[in-house]
Order: C-alpha cells, then structure tokens, then sequence
C-alpha cells in the first residue's frame, strides 16, 4: 500500500500532482514521470554517497606546469622535474590549474 496518492492535474494538460497521505502535502510534478519519480524518492530515499578525499601526492603538492615536450602537449611537475605528456592543451591547463605550481617551503 503506497503512502501517495496520484492525480493528474485539472489546471495543466500531462502535469500532475502527489499527495502524501500521511502528511497531507501536495507536490506539483510537471509529468507523469516526475511524479513516480518523486514517490519512489519518497518511498525509497536514497543514502547520500560519500567519498573519502583523495591523498594528494607530494608532486601533485607541488604543482606543476603547462609544457616541456616543444608543441607536444605535457606537463612538467615541480617537485621532480618529470614531463607527463597528456591527450591535449586544454587538458594540461586543467591539470595546471588543479595543481598550480608551488614555491618550496
């Protein structure tokens, strides 16, 4: 026996609405998808996932830089000097401004 009650909406052609019996709450959905959608939500919650941080590494501590292989798009690390080459430019610039380069301590 579910807790909600379905009803199509008398205002707006294909929008419904969901009724909690129990509280009496009425929650306007704009189909009829949104609304099973929301009952099963309801009915069924779903346990935030939880992600631990990720560690970061000494090199990825220090930074690193765009370049180091000519026209050949790479990363240079900081700490240690390695040339990683990646798939493109604009994919070394993110991993640049994820990890920018930093002085030593």
């Amino acid at each position: 026996m579910s807790n909600f009650t379905l009803y199509q909406s008398p205002i707006y052609q294909g929008s419904f609405y969901v009724v909690n019996n129990a509280t009496g709450e009425r929650t306007d959905c704009h189909n009829l998808q949104t609304a099973l959608a929301h009952i099963r939500e309801q009915e069924n919650p779903q346990t935030p996932v939880t992600r631990e941080p990720k560690q970061v590494t000494l090199e990825e501590h220090y930074g690193c830089l765009t370049g180091g292989l000519g026209y050949t798009p790479a990363i240079t690390w900081t700490l240690t000097g390695r040339i990683e080459r990646v798939h493109n430019w604009a994919t070394a610039k993110e991993i640049a401004r994820t990890f920018p380069k930093k002085s030593w301590s």
